[in-house]
């Protein structure tokens, strides 16, 4: 079993997804190993990394996005203090904080 693991760890790091791990023993006693590689969609699958960013960016777009509360582009509730904000300065700020996290995504 933890040949196997090494075996699909070793290929994660070269950016492949394996379909099938095949070990047996070779004539020398030393394990044989075979792999297949998966190919199409499931093939692109992200590092822990990318899903991670890609789930913060969800996050934030869900919760700035248009109408996050039903109140417009221009109205703002803190879900915490219970403090609001309406006028086209929420509209602002939300596009400038989604711009900056689209830029942070980049750097990572």
């Amino acid at each position: 079993m933890a040949i196997a693991k090494q075996v699909i760890a070793d290929a994660a790091q070269q950016g492949l997804m394996l379909a099938q791990v095949e070990i047996s023993s070779g004539i020398s006693g030393e394990p044989e190993i075979k792999t297949v590689a998966r190919t199409g969609g499931t093939a692109n699958r992200k590092t822990l990394k990318q899903s991670m960013v890609d789930a913060i960016c969800e996050a934030a777009r869900q919760r700035l996005g248009p109408e996050p509360y039903g109140g417009g582009r221009d109205y703002w509730l803190d879900e915490e203090t219970g403090a609001e904000w309406r006028g086209s300065e929420v509209g602002r700020v939300r596009t400038e904080i989604l711009y900056k996290l689209d830029e942070w995504v980049k750097t990572v």
